[in-house]
């Protein structure tokens, strides 16, 4: 899920439910069916998809790419096991379409002059990763620090520097000035806004007010803004930020509060010089597909309406030989939740009044293309889908189960009513807008809501490079939140 974890804090507004035992399953006076299905929702075969999804065979799950093509097969086949009918178009599970993709070569190289005489080469994956949509080239310039990158009729960064022929560097993100400036987190947006004033690529730091450097994170959202092939755009450390700005004696920290407090730009000249190249393989219009099955509802009537239950197995992929972004928590984790729902249904013999329609969607960390795709191209009539549950980033967290559904409160009373039977998590109302597939529903005025685990955990891996390891899991909440959105399922569907 793209740029999520930095929204959940703010908008936290409604706790409703409080405590974490279980109920005893004597007095959930559910069917015996349903009991069954629960039972099968299996943490071992949910860690195992995980697991798989998240391996170097995958290579990063990025959309348009083998990795991307290689998720589908396995979902498509997962579907098939669970006895889903193919649901994507001509008789195939797969809905597809098409939608630009870029690949980053081996080796990207970044040095920065520290001393007359002297220079650091930093280490691709360790010290700096390049952006998804990065372009191309090979740059020798002083490096300019143009604060967020933004240029407003009220607010400016550009004002009064002159970056024609240089690499500027940027904070990630937008200055807490003003609401409408959120639109700028996009690279596509801050790309065109530099080439506008002459740069000739970007080096992009997360920092915050507090005066913590975050880790160099990749992101795979542009915005629909054109692609700059020429215009490379890479992610860097502190240690970098540091050699970069050791000559003009600034600490980034200390100016990002200035900006926010004073609502003022703070750009300089760093009088540090950087080398940077990269080589990427940029395609226009690579194939795609939503990975999408049809559990038939069994009420003559109600089996034409559709309850749309979804998660995103796309992830921001594979830089270089073996800069790997394996995405085990997003979102291999739903995609595994919502295999083993599909499996339940199944094993259990559960026949729901509604249809349920089951998507894998691709797509979603480039900016929801994959369920915007869906909504927009239907299998059904639009009218007919009454609601939809969205699984994203179930995998990790700290016993607290978050539920979006502000918008649509009668989506989250059917979750409290199947939490409040089960476990008993907290469950907050969010703020329905959130990045993930659930707002292309949301939209298009069909009633949504998402499933996310998090709660106080910061997801400290979220975006980066790094070797997957299964104990980074939490799979007790993992199952509990799947068991969760099964019976909010069901409910729906009946």
């Amino acid at each position: 899920m793209n740029r999520l974890k930095n929204s959940l804090i703010p908008v936290l507004c409604i706790i409703i439910i409080c405590g974490l035992s279980t109920s005893a399953t004597a007095k959930r006076n559910l069917p015996a069916n349903i009991e069954t299905a629960l039972n099968t929702i299996n943490t071992e075969e949910g860690l195992a998809i995980i697991s798989e999804l998240a391996s170097d065979k995958y290579e990063g799950r990025l959309t348009g790419t083998p990795g991307d093509a290689l998720t589908a097969g396995f979902v498509s086949d997962a579907f098939a096991k669970a006895d889903l009918k193919p649901f994507g178009g001509k008789s195939s599970f797969f809905q597809k379409f098409q939608l630009a993709t870029n690949k980053i070569l081996p080796t990207p190289i970044l040095e920065v002059q520290t001393g007359e005489n002297e220079s650091v080469n930093y280490t691709f994956g360790k010290h700096f990763l390049c952006a998804a949509f990065s372009g191309s080239g090979d740059f020798r310039s002083e490096v300019v620090f143009c604060g967020y990158g933004i240029t407003t009729d009220k607010y400016d960064d550009y004002a009064g520097m002159d970056v024609n022929g240089k690499i500027i560097m940027l904070i990630a993100g937008h200055p807490n000035i003003h609401p409408d400036l959120v639109e700028w987190d996009t690279n596509g947006k801050k790309v065109t806004n530099a080439i506008k004033h002459g740069a000739v690529a970007i080096l992009s730091i997360r920092s915050n007010p507090s005066g913590v450097y975050e880790k160099p994170i990749c992101s795979a959202y542009w915005g629909d803004i054109p692609h700059q092939p020429n215009f490379p755009i890479i992610a860097i450390n502190r240690l970098v930020a540091l050699d970069l700005f050791a000559k003009s004696r600034q600490d980034l920290p200390v100016i990002q509060q200035l900006i926010d407090s004073e609502k003022r730009p703070m750009s300089f000249n760093t009088g540090t010089f950087a080398h940077l190249r990269v080589e990427t393989q940029f395609t226009d219009l690579s194939d795609t597909a939503n990975v999408v099955g049809l559990l038939e509802g069994s009420d003559p009537r109600l089996k034409n309406e559709y309850i749309v239950i979804g998660a995103h197995m796309d992830h921001v992929g594979l830089q270089g030989a073996d800069v790997l972004f394996p995405g085990s928590n997003d979102n291999a984790s739903g995609v595994a939740g919502l295999i083993e729902i599909a499996q339940a249904f199944k094993a259990s013999g559960v026949k729901p009044k509604r249809s349920i329609i089951f998507v894998a969607f691709t797509g979603e960390e480039m900016g929801l293309k994959g369920s915007n795709y869906f909504v927009n191209n239907p299998p059904v009539d639009k009218n007919k889908i009454k609601g939809m549950i969205n699984l994203d980033m179930i995998g990790e967290g700290n016993s607290t189960l978050l539920c979006f559904g502000k918008e649509f409160p009668k989506m989250f009373l059917t979750a409290q009513k199947a939490n409040n039977i089960l476990y008993r998590l907290r469950m907050p109302i969010i703020e329905v807008g959130a990045a993930s597939d659930h707002m292309s529903f949301a939209k298009a005025g069909i009633p949504a809501m998402m499933f996310l685990n998090g709660g106080e955990y910061d997801y400290p891996d979220h975006h980066t490079h790094y070797h997957y390891r299964e104990w980074m899991m939490n799979m007790g909440l993992w199952k509990k939140t799947t068991e969760t959105a099964f019976l909010s399922l069901w409910f729906l569907a009946n």
